[in-house]
């Protein structure tokens, strides 16, 4: 990925509209914006620590439980555009707030010493 792109992104959220989760009223707030590298780690154990989302595939992988959900994950820009209706793909997900796994590769941020699972990327184990 090009440092451009990051840079896009980063104007992007800042731009002097405020910034919402979907709907204007759901609001949030950046602070600021960081670039992390991540790469593949096998990781012989590790305990989850902090609440995280993963995708349904990640955690059948990891073999972790957690609460399942459907996910609203993007729209379909187009549709919204003819008919004024958000119409959004959904995504399924487990809530995993603790537990641990062994011997398995996944996404790493060293820096921060912490898993990373990309939602809405479905071959982030395959490849």
């Amino acid at each position: 990925m090009e440092i451009s792109i990051l840079e896009e992104f980063e104007k992007a959220l800042f731009r002097k509209e405020y910034p919402s989760l979907g709907r204007y009223e759901d609001l949030f707030r950046v602070d600021r914006v960081d670039v992390i590298e991540v790469g593949k780690r096998l990781l012989r154990r590790y305990p989850i620590k902090n609440g995280i989302y993963l995708n349904k595939n990640t955690a059948d992988y990891l073999e972790l439980k957690g609460i399942n959900y459907r996910m609203n994950f993007k729209y379909d820009g187009e549709l919204l555009q003819k008919t004024g209706l958000r119409y959004f793909e959904k995504k399924d997900v487990v809530y995993v707030d603790n537990g641990s796994f062994r011997r398995k590769e996944i996404l790493f941020d060293e820096e921060k010493e912490r898993i990373i699972d990309l939602i809405g990327d479905e071959s982030v184990l395959e490849s």
